[in-house]
């Protein structure tokens, strides 16, 4: 559709829509910088060797291109959309105003408003079942889909509600039928996300998100566990060499535990060291302890201190496994129907025990001999400066374990809240503390998943998906493809955007048979505002290009208008 008369374009200039936008290349405003925005055309300072050739690139600014799927009443509506977004005021009081909202006007109207507008452009429907003509309409220009089912929990949010008590620190018997059920219907309504995916793309992916499907408390807890084990190692680990021999072991058990008969070490030396006489590693250190093996263990403490604190308790330990059922049932689903399937990442203080799980998973559902790619991908959210520790020890763990490397690079989505609950907590942020340390994390683990390609080759190649808006880093990206020769036809490498957002990337490089993705999110109204109101209130990347948004806008539909004339 094009506009056919000046009334349009006239209005657009009366609202100053029109006024030309300058480009944002390696400018950064203060504002942006305290708000941790991802600039996704920022520079960053410190690089990868990999040098773009201009020669190689896909064209990311034709609009032509990259709009080609749209009205030009969709361009209006995003127009609408993201100067909202560009409007500090309802940024920070989006959840304000739609309670607000919802108070005077009503939630029937209010839900109408938001789903001809801020819904429509960000999400794929209410159903998995509507997602359908956008899938389609999406893979004639050769993109594929990932379907997103958009619910999702954090710490506090189910407490209240769903009669959960803690005592001492620990989730204690009580009356969580509701909240079970609710996991429960969460569960079905994910089974039905993946046979859409087999349905009407393939060669899309599902994602899951694990606080829909357990307590988030729950997920805190098992975590904190996990941590403990790894400080337990670091305190066995006597000469800082990152292997435990068996006489440090030894030495580190009878430091810290009280064992007279000697049993519980005796089974604990023959477990672990039965095939390893040079000493274990943090991965073999992690394949036997289990947090649902600690309670023997801190039966035998010396003192009651942060281990003693962070063993789960029984009930604890039948809830995860309750959590662990439902999760593998939808994974066992997936592999049946050969759908991918993605594990999102969550708050770093829910990310141990959600790592640990994908883990576990994807030893069992990507081994090299049952399958020839891998069915579960886990996130890594590089703004955690851990991150490239992590995965380079998962790379190494999937080498040894023969299974199939599968991952998703992301930034980060949480940065606000992380970074204000280790000043409550008064904790060291788990968050890199520039932008610039942020996108080289990124571009380094990119990398790091490309060395190992070529090292392992084909037989257990990785598989990556790299959700990023940042065109640089899409751009180096695409010249270490072509200097270690992996070709864009491989499954090495995938790219994906948001639905409604950077549709210059993501149909630029589909343009040039890279492989791109839609990440679709969908649900009721209801279920998908708060998702959209968090990726707007705690994650910048989400919002943080909208001049760019809305300066390619304006181009297209000036581009159209004086088409329209001729």
């Amino acid at each position: 559709m094009y506009i056919t008369s000046l009334k349009p374009m006239l209005l657009l200039q009366r609202k100053g829509l029109t006024s030309n936008i300058s480009k944002l290349h390696g400018i950064r405003s203060l504002s942006s910088l305290l708000n941790y925005h991802e600039n996704e055309n920022s520079q960053a300072s410190s690089r990868p060797k990999f040098k773009p050739s201009q020669k190689t690139l896909p064209i990311f600014n034709d609009t032509a291109c990259f709009y080609d799927n749209k009205t030009t009443s969709d361009l209006l509506r995003a127009l609408l959309v993201f100067k909202l977004c560009q409007v500090p005021l309802i940024v920070r009081n989006a959840g304000l105003l739609l309670e607000n909202s919802n108070r005077f006007l009503g939630v029937e109207l209010t839900n109408k408003l938001l789903k001809h507008t801020v819904f429509a452009h960000f999400c794929g429907g209410e159903q998995d079942t509507d997602t359908g003509a956008l899938v389609s309409t999406l893979k004639e220009y050769g993109i594929g889909g990932i379907l997103d089912y958009a619910a999702e929990s954090d710490v506090g949010s189910n407490v209240d509600k769903c009669n959960i008590t803690i005592e001492e620190n620990k989730l204690v018997d009580a009356d969580e039928s509701q909240f079970e059920e609710t996991c429960d219907r969460h569960k079905e309504i994910f089974l039905s996300c993946i046979r859409t995916v087999k349905k009407v793309a393939p060669d899309g992916f599902a994602a899951i998100k694990l606080t829909a499907l357990g307590n988030p408390i729950l997920l805190e807890r098992w975590s904190t566990a996990i941590t403990e084990i790894k400080n337990l190692f670091e305190k066995f680990d006597e000469d800082r060499d990152g292997i435990i021999s068996r006489e440090e072991f030894i030495q580190g058990y009878r430091e810290h535990f009280i064992d007279e008969d000697n049993d519980l070490l005796e089974k604990y030396v023959d477990h672990f060291f039965h095939d390893a006489v040079n000493g274990i590693d943090y991965i073999s250190w992690c394949q036997h302890f289990k947090p649902s093996e600690l309670p023997s263990l801190v039966s035998k403490c010396r003192d009651a201190g942060t281990l003693a604190l962070a063993c789960p308790s029984d009930i604890e330990i039948k809830k995860m496994n309750r959590l662990l059922v439902r999760v593998e049932g939808l994974v066992r689903e997936a592999a049946a129907l050969n759908v991918r399937i993605f594990i999102d990442a969550e708050q770093s203080y829910m990310q141990p025990a959600i790592d640990s799980i994908a883990l576990q998973l994807q030893e069992k559902y990507n081994s090299l001999s049952s399958f020839d790619h891998p069915i579960v991908f886990n996130t890594y959210q590089t703004y955690l400066t851990n991150s490239k520790e992590k995965l380079q020890l998962d790379i190494e763990r999937s080498t040894r374990m023969r299974y199939h490397f599968g991952a998703k690079l992301v930034r980060g989505a949480y940065l606000e809240g992380e970074r204000s609950r280790a000043l409550l907590h008064k904790y060291s942020s788990p968050i890199h503390d520039t932008i610039e340390d942020t996108h080289s994390c990124f571009d380094e683990c990119v990398q790091k998943i490309m060395m190992h390609h070529v090292s392992v080759g084909n037989k257990q190649s990785p598989e990556v998906v790299l959700a990023t808006h940042n065109q640089k880093s899409i751009e180096l990206a695409l010249q270490a493809m072509k200097d270690l020769k992996i070709s864009k036809h491989e499954n090495t490498i995938r790219f994906a955007q948001l639905l409604g957002m950077s549709d210059n990337l993501t149909f630029a490089l589909a343009k040039q048979r890279y492989k791109s993705y839609k990440y679709i999110p969908y649900g009721e109204v209801s279920e998908v505002l708060p998702y959209l109101l968090r990726r707007l209130e705690e994650n910048s990347n989400l919002f943080g290009n909208v001049s760019n948004e809305i300066n390619n806008i304006l181009r297209e539909v000036q581009r159209r208008f004086v088409g329209s004339l001729y």
